[in-house]
């Protein structure tokens, strides 16, 4: 479930944006055809247009902490690098004039890696210096389409079906084929950390059908068998979303002038598949993930000053963390992407009066047994733990005398954290806390009358103590008299 806009970008004429990458919380950098380069400081709402080292076809952008590399297609020099979030780039030399249609940078080897159908020198370089100067590796194939890292291995797609494995970058290895991949300009791979290998997506060779596999090797391969790929053309935007639940892909489906457009979202791998609607016709594209504020960007096709812009729902926390047994406590859940829930339940129980806004929810409890909930915000989340249903359940003895120091014992549940207890709305004396389910207390003096009792910061319990008159003195079997008065004179 996620929260989607759409918000224009600045008018790219013809061009084509290629590749997009989040470089830090709400900052994406896009390049595309025609030296194309927009930049975004706010989530993808608002974006600049960047002036790119040339006007190439910028295929590729990977990203190394500091420094953000870029690959073309075409032109004198077609390396860019760029030290400020993209906005502004510099020239580097590759090794070759060479077809470079994707760029990773493996954390593992301190190495970004270039790929690209460049017959005549294998197809790969890696840079160890942040895409300064490059040099060729020893591939096992000409033609690698798409690169991908994981903590250990470094993966690329080299069309049909085929892959080749690196374990530094320099010296790689053919890997088995994906058998019925076909169409290599349609191949791309990802890596996921959640998943914990690599995903590779392209076109069925029979039937042009969209394609996904799971791989950790590059050698055995799990595909993906899920009805939403059914009759889809091609995937054109792959997006390890973590944080999301799994991958975020743009979907392109069959039909006149390919201009129908799905999200699909995977989180076991890529092995099955489920169609997110993001509400808005479109193309989508390239796509990049905000881990840290749980947003995902794309591209749109058809329209080319317009950009995709889902924010994942999640919670994050419920405040307060406690309340009455008896229901009827006001909770507010915070999270993103939040507007369209409609249902929370506490423990199982359904809370009532639920109103959303993007960041946040209120609702009222409903009642529960006393104890530790999960707080499970339906379509969106669970909250573990997350919630507490306290009592003030009965005091021993029930009644005392108005002048007080009756000594008592109060029983409910959640009285850990218990400093004072009010009877009436005064304070108890020589209060313990003798467990999470039991206090002692001296009552304090008070009118005569039934009284709640508070033990604060937890419960109230209503009129739980009655304070009474005080017992008149006897004498004997019978009332103690007052004498009887003299009468003067007598």
């Amino acid at each position: 479930m996620a929260t989607w806009s759409t918000y224009a970008t600045p008018n790219t004429g013809a061009a084509t944006i290629a590749s997009i990458i989040c470089v830090r919380a709400d900052t994406f950098v896009a390049v595309g055809t025609a030296g194309t380069v927009l930049t975004s400081d706010d989530g993808g709402q608002t974006w600049t247009s960047r002036t790119a080292a040339e006007a190439n076809s910028w295929n590729d952008i990977a990203y190394d902490g500091t420094t953000l590399v870029a690959v073309s297609f075409d032109g004198a020099n077609r390396v860019m690098v760029s030290t400020d979030d993209g906005h502004t780039w510099t020239s580097k030399s590759a090794i070759s004039a060479a077809n470079w249609a994707s760029v990773t940078y493996a954390s593992f080897l301190g190495m970004f890696i270039a790929t690209g159908p460049a017959v005549a020198i294998g197809g790969v370089m890696y840079s160890t210096d942040s895409g300064n100067s490059w040099t060729s590796a020893t591939a096992s194939s000409a033609a690698a389409w798409s690169v991908a890292a994981s903590p250990s291995l470094v993966l690329a797609a080299t069309g049909s079906g085929l892959t080749m494995t690196s374990p530094d970058g320099i010296n790689w290895t053919a890997g088995s084929t994906a058998a019925t991949f076909g169409q290599a300009s349609g191949e791309s791979v990802v890596y996921s950390a959640a998943a914990g290998g690599f995903v590779l997506f392209g076109r069925d060779t029979g039937t042009v059908r969209a394609k996904a596999c799971f791989t950790t090797d590059g050698s055995s391969f799990t595909y993906a068998t899920a009805s939403p790929l059914d009759g889809y053309q091609t995937f054109r935007a792959f997006v390890p979303a973590e944080s999301y639940g799994g991958f975020i892909s743009g979907l392109l489906a069959i039909s006149p002038g390919n201009t129908t457009s799905f999200v699909m979202l995977s989180d076991d791998g890529g092995a099955t598949w489920t169609d997110e609607d993001t509400g808005f016709s479109g193309r989508w594209r390239p796509g990049s993930w905000d881990e840290d504020t749980s947003t995902v960007v794309f591209w749109d096709l058809l329209k080319t000053n317009t950009m995709l812009v889902g924010v994942a729902a999640s919670v994050s926390a419920i405040t307060p963390t406690f309340g009455t047994k008896n229901g009827n406590t006001v909770c507010t859940i915070t999270g993103v992407g939040l507007s369209g829930v409609t249902s929370v339940t506490f423990g199982g129980a359904a809370a009532v009066s639920v109103v959303a806004t993007a960041t946040s929810i209120t609702c009222i409890t409903p009642s529960h047994a006393v104890g530790l909930v999960d707080v499970v915000v339906t379509g969106v989340g669970t909250l573990t733990d997350a919630f507490t249903f306290v009592s003030v359940d009965r005091v021993t003895p029930s009644r005392g005398s108005v002048a007080g120091a009756t000594a008592v014992t109060i029983t409910g549940f959640g009285f850990a954290a218990a400093t004072s207890v009010l009877f009436g709305g005064t304070a108890a004396t020589d209060v313990v806390v003798v467990s999470n389910t039991e206090i002692t207390a001296v009552v304090p003096a008070h009118a005569s009358g039934d009284v709640d009792v508070e033990v604060v910061g937890v419960d109230t319990g209503t009129s739980l103590y009655r304070y009474t008159l005080s017992v008149p003195q006897t004498l004997g079997k019978g009332p103690l008299l007052p004498p009887i008065p003299t009468r003067r004179g007598a």
